[in-house]
């Protein structure tokens, strides 16, 4: 079993152990803010690896253009499913030249929280 299929098949559980932990998570919370306010404006922010897509969701509640993607089918089938309102999508492999490019020049001026946020203002067709 590979990773993909390992997600896919723990899609549902995975979802149910973290889709509400930024709820108890107040410093999380405060750097997605803090990253909302750098990125907000500024271009679409893709969560890389996004599983159940509350990241995703939380950054586009404080007014920032995002796009959850993730390796697993199954993972963005929960996702989608628990915010319909978010885009979630399946990684495609043409999408990997562009994230290569994100991890290797991020946006000036924004500070990261994590290694699964970049701001990808110049990406096209993301």
């Amino acid at each position: 079993m590979d990773v993909r299929d390992s997600y896919d098949s723990a899609a549902d559980a995975y979802a149910g152990h973290l889709a509400t932990e930024l709820v108890h998570k107040p410093l999380d919370r405060h750097v997605l803010n803090r990253f909302a306010e750098e990125a907000r404006g500024r271009g679409l922010v893709a969560d890389l690896g996004c599983g159940p897509g509350h990241v995703a969701r939380y950054l586009q509640e404080q007014g920032v253009a995002v796009v959850g993607i993730d390796l697993s089918p199954g993972m963005v089938r929960v996702a989608a499913g628990l915010h319909p309102g978010v885009v979630i999508e399946a990684l495609r492999r043409e999408r990997l030249a562009v994230i290569e490019h994100v991890e290797r020049e991020p946006y000036e001026g924004v500070e990261y929280p994590s290694r699964r946020c970049y701001l990808l203002a110049r990406a096209k067709g993301l």
